[in-house]
């Protein structure tokens, strides 16, 4: 919530979006007490909305006109975990909910968790590191880790493309 109202451009707009975010918690809470399908679905399609939004939103900051500043980055790194995390989610959903989806070798830690386990899975897809403990074994399971590992290569990319070239066009600017 707090990140919705600081990069919204109006009071109002940040009212309107946060209702993405409640709906979010809402869900949240219906399906850790009931779990029927349609509130884990519900809270998965909350979760993934509320992601994206926060990704949006920051991308629009870090993109916007104006001189490079150590936020600027800071804000294009945020958005790159948000993505992992993002996968994350939808990661674990597959496990829990399509039988077979994933193998993993779970280390023998007691504090050792599926949250824990897919988050660690998609930081090291994102960043193409692949360790091989955790495997996707569903093709649409696959399918999603191909294109999590190309937008973790391809993110960067265009990123110090887009920022070298915002300052340049700054630097021009300026002479």
């Amino acid at each position: 919530m707090a990140g919705i109202f600081a990069l919204s451009k109006s009071r109002k707009q940040a009212l309107l979006i946060s209702i993405i975010p409640i709906l979010f918690s809402v869900f949240g809470w219906i399906s850790a007490f009931n779990p029927t399908p349609f509130t884990v679905l519900t809270d998965l399609v909350f979760s993934v909305g509320t992601f994206l939004l926060l990704i949006v939103l920051v991308l629009f900051k870090v993109f916007e006109p104006g001189p490079i500043t150590p936020y600027r980055v800071i804000g294009s790194v945020v958005v790159y975990m948000l993505m992992a995390n993002l996968w994350a989610i939808v990661y674990q959903f597959f496990y829990q909910h399509i039988e077979g989806s994933f193998q993993i070798t779970l280390p023998p830690f007691e504090s050792n968790s599926l949250d824990a386990n897919f988050m660690y899975f998609s930081y090291v897809t994102i960043t193409t590191t692949g360790f091989g403990e955790i495997v996707p074994l569903h093709p649409m399971a696959r399918a999603l880790v191909q294109v999590e590992a190309l937008i973790g290569v391809l993110y960067p990319v265009i990123l110090i493309g887009r920022l070298v070239s915002d300052a340049n066009t700054t630097n021009q600017k300026e002479k």
